[in-house]
């Protein structure tokens, strides 16, 4: 018997602020599910159920930048992003500011 297809698989997920609460569950249950995680924090994580972590601080542009070239590099992108980062404020240049020198994004 062929086992049953979960909610996300194949799905590729960034969570913020995936390394714990709120955020930590998430990630937990979405790798449950069958999707690819990854996720950032300004400090290296030990133990960390991401399958992607990437150490940046998010409060920052090149933080988002990094964690964008690395979700692009390592998963061939997002299907599905979840906002969970608090106590920071967003960088200046905007929440999700582009990875491209072109400064094209694409989204669904």
């Amino acid at each position: 018997m062929a086992q049953a297809r979960k909610e996300f698989d194949g799905k590729r997920v960034l969570v913020t602020g995936g390394t714990q609460g709120i955020g930590q569950a998430i990630v937990l249950r979405l790798k449950e599910d069958g999707a690819t995680v990854a996720t950032a924090a300004r400090r290296v994580q030990e133990a960390c159920a991401a399958d992607l972590f990437v150490q940046a601080d998010l409060a920052t542009g090149e933080g988002v930048a990094k964690l964008a070239g690395a979700a692009l590099e390592r998963l061939g992108g997002v299907d599905i992003l979840i906002h969970t980062l608090g106590g920071t404020s967003s960088p200046p240049e905007g929440c999700w500011p582009s990875a491209t020198p072109s400064g094209n994004r694409t989204s669904n």
